[in-house]
């Protein structure tokens, strides 16, 4: 019941004990002949053709009574006094007839006769019958109408003088259903409550109250049940301030059972078995019990409308959630144009937010707070394990604290900023403990303990991720990803594989689509001892490529270089340039491994030992898990190349004297086939070389030793045809050295000439330029011919086999060496069996029995020589 309403009745009342008062007070003798005022002012009222007269009791006939509108009605005498009074004068009256009373804007009419009232107005009327004695007032309201608000009752009440109280109870019908009215009071203070027997129309009921009619209409339209019922409407006042009644002094409860409320158009209902309402303070309180949307559980959750009656409504809704945030929690996010990029597919987020909707015009506030545990989300198409993060949204922004979480094996770190759902923009802060990315071993990106700004952009369908320090963006579509590195500069200290290769300029896009093919473009400037063209290095690579995880296709430099990979295998295939592998690359301090197992072909490779070059034609390039191949075709010949972390390999065979004449210092091997096993490290090879067929020349170590001959008569035998100033022929040289840095130990060298045979051993430093080493020059001369020509004993020696031999010292500088000449002792003791030892040795390596201890046969090899063919 409306405050108006009551203040009417309320005024009925008193203006009936004011009439009783006058009726009292006037002459009994005048009112039996009649009396007749057209106008009586008595203080605040005014009364119009007022008739007094006597038949059988006082009639009282009125056309009009007027209140003022300023008058107090808590000055009004109360009923303790009009009970004394209507015991002692009421049975004098019979009959009341007031055509209005008209106080403010309320009109209505007073009928009284036999013990029964009838008030008739346009807000209200009545029938009651009202009985007293001398302590007592008792009123039976058998039809109380309320026309404005549809309300009909029944009421049965009491007033006790002895402790001024008064006590109303009666049955009420209003458009919404049916209900109890209790009335309690004592002296100036009341108490009206009114409950309900259940009824499905809220919004009826709102529509009762002075309140904004929006909020009955938001009610109708999103929140039904199967049934309402108003357990108690409560109105506590003071008699002495009913015109100030207002929210504050209405309470009440109310359930709601098999309710729904729909919080969006747009979303599905909020289901409830019961909801409980409650008003007091001028807010409107629903308290959902067991909530499911989407059957996800809302527990907690409430929806309040304050103030209800006062200006400025507020819709607050109050969502509180423990449950994945997954697209269904999102969704109700989304309807309020909060968009968030990433969505929970496992664990548990606690989520309490608010949703402040100013009533008429629905502007939108949102607060809330986002807490979850350990769970697994998705953003884009990649899922990212989060330990632990707390958000706190506050409008449109979200204050993101410090949120933990990881990607796969490759990333863990923390994440916090704000983010603009409004704009779909944010400014994070990435702490990296770790980001590491890895292929068979080899580390691609390396990165830890870093903070990274962030920049992200996000429209529901696009979210763009910059870290502007990196110069790097990716952007994650709902079909696509992709990477921009507008400058590798700033990635190469992240990037091991950038760092190791110099990789410091240039520029990089690759897209991933839907079915996981990515492309990727770039222009990159790449240092690199590999490739040449005409001479020139090859830096620059443009580079385009497709694949997938199981193929791709990439073609460099137009197609100059084109790889191809299936099932993990890499294969590249160079065109027109030249490569040079330094078997430098080969060694325990580098950690040289493909991502990949990875083959390689071209045209022509220039092999580097140390400082020696060895250019061949058609190759083909292996590695995998650190163990690496290459063979290559020579003229006439092969080589084959192997290294895996233990030690490296080097076989050729078939090799040109020209390909060749790098191995020996200060040697010019015009012919010639050459044979060659290297094996060991790079600073530590041990090796073998075989030769046929070779013609040396122009050489200084030759020419100084021709020199020195030439001066002793007794060692001119020894300088003849094949061993002269044209060259040294041999038709069969073995070599086994060791070299160590740049020191090559020549351990034994044998070489079979036309004329003249020699055997050496010693050392040649390259370093230093210096050489230390023994030369033994063989004859085969006839004895009888040469014997006479030798003036001194120990220049030479003659053998068992009538050969003639002597020893030559060679020291000192490697480009001008001192050669002194001496007698080998143990040449002479045995110098056939030195020779055999010396030419056999070697050629056991290319046997099938056992090889010796000092070097091991490499798998395979063969004397002839299985060469091979490219692909």
């Amino acid at each position: 019941m409306s405050p108006l309403v009551k203040k009417r009745i309320l005024s009925c009342i008193t203006i009936f004990f004011l009439l009783l008062f006058l009726l009292l007070a006037g002459s009994r003798f005048a009112l039996r002949r009649g009396v007749r005022f057209d106008h009586l002012s008595l203080g605040p009222v005014t009364l119009t053709r007022l008739v007094l007269s006597l038949d059988q009791g006082f009639i009282v006939e009125a056309k009009q009574v007027d209140i003022d509108a300023t008058s107090s009605l808590g000055d009004s005498p109360g009923p303790g006094i009009f009970l004394p009074l209507l015991k002692k004068w009421s049975y004098l009256i019979r009959e009341i007839d007031i055509g209005a009373i008209r106080f403010r804007d309320y009109s209505a009419g007073l009928h009284y006769r036999d013990d029964r009232f009838r008030i008739t107005g346009r807000d209200v009327s009545l029938d009651a019958i009202i009985t007293f004695d001398e302590t007592s007032l008792q009123v039976d309201l058998t039809a109380l109408q309320i026309p404005p608000m549809g309300i009909s009752m029944t009421v049965r009440g009491s007033y006790s003088r002895g402790d001024d109280l008064y006590l109303f109870d009666g049955e009420i019908g209003t458009p919404w259903g049916t209900g109890s009215l209790a009335i309690r009071g004592s002296a100036d203070n009341c108490t009206v409550r009114l409950s309900t027997e259940p009824f499905t129309d809220l919004a009826a009921l709102l529509r009762r109250f002075p309140i904004d009619e929006d909020i009955p209409a938001w009610v109708g339209a999103n929140i039904t049940a199967d049934s309402f019922q108003v357990n108690g409407l409560r109105l506590d006042l003071k008699l002495s301030e009913i015109a100030r009644i207002g929210p504050a002094n209405v309470s009440g409860t109310a359930v709601a059972k098999g309710a729904a409320i729909r919080f969006h158009p747009d979303l599905d209902p909020v289901r409830s078995d019961k909801i409980d309402i409650s008003y007091q303070n001028d807010k409107l309180s629903f308290k959902l019990s067991t909530p499911e949307f989407r059957k996800k559980k809302l527990a907690g959750s409430t929806v309040v409308i304050a103030p209800l009656i006062g200006a400025g409504s507020i819709l607050d809704i109050h969502l509180l959630t423990e449950a994945a945030l997954d697209r269904d929690i999102l969704d109700i996010l989304t309807a309020y144009d909060i968009s968030l990029p990433m969505r929970q597919i496992s664990g548990v987020t606690r989520a309490d937010l608010r949703l402040l909707l100013a009533l008429p015009d629905f502007t939108l506030r949102t607060r809330g707070r986002f807490t979850t545990g350990s769970g697994t989300w998705q953003w884009g198409r990649s899922t990212w394990q989060v330990t632990r993060a707390e958000a706190v949204l506050h409008d449109r922004t979200i204050s993101l604290g410090q949120a933990d979480l990881a990607y796969d094996t490759l990333f863990s770190g923390s994440l916090s900023g704000e983010i603009d759902t409004d704009t779909g923009r944010a400014r994070l802060l990435c702490n990296v403990d770790k980001l590491h990315y890895a292929m068979k071993g080899t580390p691609l990106v390396d990165l830890a303990d870093k903070k990274i700004p962030l920049r992200v952009a996000f429209d529901g369908t696009t979210t763009t991720v910059a870290a502007d320090d990196y110069q790097t963006t990716f952007t994650i579509r709902d079909n696509e990803k992709l990477v921009t590195i507008s400058n590798l500069a700033p990635l190469s200290a992240a990037i091991p594989l950038l760092k190791a290769r110099q990789i410091s300029q240039g520029n990089v896009t690759a897209r991933m689509d839907a079915n996981g093919t990515i492309t990727a473009d770039a222009d990159v400037i790449i240092p690199n001892p590999y490739l040449s063209l005409e001479g020139n290095p090859v830096t620059r690579f443009r580079i385009h490529g497709t694949g997938n995880r199981s193929r791709a296709h990439v073609s460099i430099n137009d197609d100059r270089i084109t790889l191809y990979m299936v099932d993990r295998q890499v294969k590249a295939a160079i065109r027109d340039y030249l490569v040079t592998l330094d078997t430098g690359l080969f060694n325990d301090e580098t950690d040289f491994q493909s991502p990949l197992p990875l083959e390689i072909t071209g045209p022509a490779i220039l092999l580097k030992i140390s400082d020696i070059e060895i250019p061949t034609g058609e190759f083909r390039f292996r590695e995998s898990d650190r163990h690496v191949s290459l063979n290559a075709q020579t003229l006439g010949g092969d080589i084959e190349f192997t290294y895996q972390p233990d030690g490296l390999t080097l076989v050729g065979r078939n090799l040109d004297a020209e390909l060749f004449d790098a191995f020996f210092e200060n040697m010019d091997l015009s012919r010639g086939i050459f044979d060659v096993v290297l094996q060991g490290r790079v600073n530590n090879i041990e090796g073998f070389i075989e030769a046929k067929n070779i013609l040396i020349r122009n050489t200084k170590i030759i020419n100084n030793i021709m020199a020195f001959i030439n001066t002793i008569p007794a060692l001119m035998t020894f300088s003849a045809p094949g061993f002269d100033s044209n060259g040294y022929v041999v038709r069969d040289a073995v070599a086994y050295f060791n070299y160590h840095k740049n020191r090559m130990t020549v351990h034994h060298l044998r070489l079979d000439g036309e004329t003249v045979d020699a055997e050496a051993q010693g050392w040649i430093d390259r370093g230093t330029r210096t050489i230390n080493m023994t030369f033994e020059l063989f004859t085969l001369k006839d004895y009888s011919k040469i014997i006479n020509k030798i003036p001194l004993a120990g220049y030479a020696i003659l053998g068992e086999d009538g050969r003639l031999s002597t020893a030559l010292n060679l020291t000192g500088d490697l480009d001008n060496p001192d050669i002194t000449t001496n007698l080998a002792t143990d040449i002479l003791a045995t110098p056939i069996n030195v020779i055999k030892r010396t030419i056999q040795w070697p050629f056991q390596l290319f046997q099938d029995n056992k090889p010796s201890r000092e070097y091991q046969k490499p798998n395979g090899l063969k004397p002839e020589g299985t060469g091979f063919s490219l692909p």
